[in-house]
């Protein structure tokens, strides 16, 4: 069970990883179309 708990730890770091780079893209994308437009 300590082996599952770490693994499912581990997951929520790198899925709120991603997300936090995802946002950030995001974020710069709809900067680069508004200087554009």
């Amino acid at each position: 069970m300590a082996n599952l708990s770490g693994l499912s730890g581990l997951g929520l770091k790198t899925q709120s990883i991603i997300l936090d780079r995802a946002q950030r893209f995001h974020k710069s994308a709809i900067r680069n179309l508004k200087s554009q437009i």
